[in-house]
């Protein structure tokens, strides 16, 4: 790892000026070599249906006693204010 590092690194090492975003965009000036990562908020975690289902599952299985818990862990993970939808594509 340390030795890639080193290549990626190395002051020889020019920029690809054909080098273009997702959107289409030069990113390169062939100089210099730094990344700016910028989040996609519109994106939506293709997990949160499956965890969805899940819970759904172990709440229909679960005891009476516990499913406000376990109501209240899904709301928490995968509602609409949960941290599942806080996820997006670069995470920057």
């Amino acid at each position: 790892m340390q030795k890639r590092l080193a290549q990626i690194h190395a002051p020889g090492v020019r920029g690809n000026i054909q080098a273009r975003d997702y959107f289409g965009n030069q990113v390169s000036d062939g100089t210099h070599r730094a990344i700016y990562l910028t989040d996609f908020d519109d994106f939506i975690s293709n997990v949160i249906d499956n965890v969805t289902k899940v819970f759904d599952k172990e709440i229909a299985e679960a005891p009476e006693n516990e499913k406000v818990q376990w109501r209240a862990l899904k709301e928490d993970l995968v509602g609409k204010d949960g941290t599942y939808r806080q996820i997006n594509v670069a995470d920057a």
